[in-house]
């Protein structure tokens, strides 16, 4: 049964100041580190704008109603993101409540040059109480190499897509819903995962439920960006989190990226396991007030940094994936952190260089005992 969102959605834009009281421990630097949450986002819609919340629903998929929704195209069922339509980042999703459940959505069309002539869409949350009252059609739709099925918002939703993102009608669009039906679920990697974890689902997340950044990685980059400005005569641009997408910013008094080295996370009374540095794509380049991609030399464009400092063999990696067993439980904004264990710097060089999973070390010592046998076989030949 699908549960219902706690969160709320934040009235000021302005972060609420934060007690650093609570610390954990950094066994590694000899001194104690103390965590506390920023700011909470959710994505009801992937690759849409974000919604930031005071307090968020944890689950083992998501926090509730993160990435809960997807648009696909609507003749294969892949997804569409703003890797390949910018476009989707006017998209502004807002969770709608009744009798203080979360009921669904509303979409908004926010693009600046509008004409304001396209209407909110609202949008229904699929739940087991309403199910065979709406009956949704199922479709099969992909995240990467995912394929499986999820349930269509209808054709209302459809239409709407239609206005805000067709091209003179040449691609039409769907909006899906995630399916909670156990058949439908999707995995996330477990190579990246201790060998005695559970299995752990995501929703249409990339990859993992959870991001965490950093405030002091998002610090640095700026800082990194100004100097190279200010070295090449030009103004400095602001970098901010928005272009990382990040489900918690963790303010503390660690290094930038000190959550390479995570393990074990507990933020309020809800666990986390750490399980891969996300890797980043094209998306961090999109500027988020106009949707254009930067160029590759512009002060505002955070790729050729990370590609500097932040790439160790599988591209540049900025924030921690994770994943959490917590069920009934909430975080918010102000609760504090703790670090309950950490990656050896020889886990952490491992974890960010990435590991092959079972089968590529079944594969790589397949092609070594093949080769050992080609070369035994020929040694082993009489000399004419």
């Amino acid at each position: 049964m699908m549960a219902h969102s706690t969160c709320a959605c934040r009235t000021s834009r302005n972060h609420v100041a934060l007690s650093l009281s609570t610390c954990a421990s950094a066994s590694q630097t000899g001194r104690t580190m103390a965590f506390t949450v920023q700011a909470l986002y959710l994505y009801p819609v992937k690759s849409c704008r974000r919604v930031e919340v005071d307090a968020a629903e944890v689950s083992p998929t998501g926090f509730r109603h993160d990435r809960q929704w997807m648009i696909v195209d609507a003749d294969t069922g892949k997804c569409v993101t703003q890797r390949n339509d910018p476009n989707l980042g006017w998209i502004q999703p807002q969770l709608t409540r009744a009798e203080g459940r979360v009921v669904g959505m509303t979409l908004q069309w926010v693009k600046p040059d509008g004409d304001g002539s396209v209407a909110p869409m609202e949008v229904s949350l699929y739940t087991d109480e309403n199910m065979q009252r709406l009956a949704p059609v199922k479709r099969s739709v992909s995240v990467w190499s995912f394929t499986g099925d999820a349930l269509d918002c209808g054709d209302a939703a459809a239409a709407w897509l239609g206005t805000v993102l067709s091209r003179a009608g040449k691609k039409q669009f769907r909006l899906v819903q995630v399916s909670f039906l156990p058949e439908d679920k999707r995995s996330v990697k477990a190579k990246y995962l201790p060998h005695n974890a559970p299995q752990f689902a995501v929703g249409f997340a990339d990859g993992y439920p959870y991001l965490l950044v950093l405030a002091a990685s998002i610090e640095d980059i700026q800082r990194r960006a100004e100097a190279l400005a200010k070295s090449n005569g030009g103004a400095a641009a602001m970098i901010d989190a928005r272009r990382f997408r990040p489900n918690v910013i963790i303010a503390g008094d660690a290094p930038p990226h000190d959550d390479d080295a995570w393990l074990g996370v507990r933020i309020g009374k809800a666990g986390f396991q750490c399980a891969m540095g996300c890797e980043r794509c094209v998306l961090t380049t999109v500027d988020p007030d106009t949707l254009r991609f930067d160029t590759a030399s512009a002060p505002s464009n955070p790729m050729p940094l990370m590609r500097q400092f932040r790439d160790f063999g599988r591209g540049p990696l900025f924030g921690t994936n994770a994943v959490s067993a917590s069920y009934n439980t909430a975080v918010a904004v102000g609760d504090a952190v703790v670090i309950t264990s950490r990656r050896t710097p020889k886990e952490t060089a491992t974890n960010r260089r990435g590991r092959p999973d079972l089968g590529e070390y079944t594969r790589a010592l397949l092609l070594w005992g093949l080769a050992a046998y080609a070369v035994r076989t020929v040694a082993s030949r009489p000399s004419s």
